[in-house]
């Protein structure tokens, strides 16, 4: 999935892109003797040839009602409705780099070292 938000914050997000994934289909169906199989078989088999299909057919109308949701946000009024949550925590001390926590085992990179492979 991949959601986008400009940095000009009048516009809206942007919904480009989803990977939806559907594992196999399978079906039980039992009572009727023989005719179990053949029912079996093609609920079984049909949708798993064509589930890639099923999935491509799908995504579409998903990102298009993600995307309807999305453009009913107003980033801009979002931001200043949580402003002064985010003032009032830094009133109070808070730190972002109080949340890194860092263990003594993990190697520690420098600003230039942790692009160099």
């Amino acid at each position: 999935m991949i959601l986008a938000q400009p940095l000009d914050t009048r516009k809206k997000p942007e919904f480009r892109d989803l990977d939806l994934d559907v594992g196999n289909i399978q079906v039980r169906f039992d009572g009727a003797g023989t005719f179990d199989y053949v029912v079996e078989f093609a609920v079984n088999i049909l949708p798993n040839l064509l589930r890639y299909q099923i999935v491509d057919a799908l995504e579409g109308p998903i990102i298009e009602k993600i995307q309807q949701e999305l453009n009913k946000i107003n980033v801009e009024e979002m931001i200043k409705q949580e402003l002064p949550k985010v003032d009032e925590m830094q009133e109070t001390g808070f730190k972002l780099s109080a949340l890194q926590i860092q263990n003594e085992d993990e190697e520690s990179y420098g600003d230039d070292d942790f692009f160099n492979f």
